[in-house]
């Protein structure tokens, strides 16, 4: 099984695809849809990249991914399916994907 990368517009976007009820608990969240297995919502904002002096000064500014990112694994919704993206270099990707 593999894990599919989601790319929400928004939080809100997210909050409206999930099951009735459901509750956001650390990473993760429950109820998760029927089919879906496994589901971690990354850091918002997501940064990515940056510079900085061994003194922890900042040479080159992070750049700021929008939308709102999570990963499944198993079936996802079809709801969820337009928000399928294939990231070159994922951040995360849950074990043995």
């Amino acid at each position: 099984m593999t894990t599919v990368h989601l790319k929400f517009p928004d939080e809100a976007t997210f909050a409206a695809a999930m099951p009735p009820g459901w509750q956001r608990r650390g990473e993760t969240a429950h109820p998760l849809p029927a089919g879906v297995q496994a589901l971690r919502i990354l850091p918002h904002p997501l940064l990515m990249g940056g510079r900085y002096s061994m003194t922890g000064q900042e040479l080159e500014a992070p750049t700021l991914l929008p939308g709102y990112h999570v990963n499944a694994l198993g079936e996802v919704p079809d709801a969820w399916r337009p928000y399928i993206v294939t990231p070159r270099q994922p951040l995360a990707v849950f074990g043995g994907s």
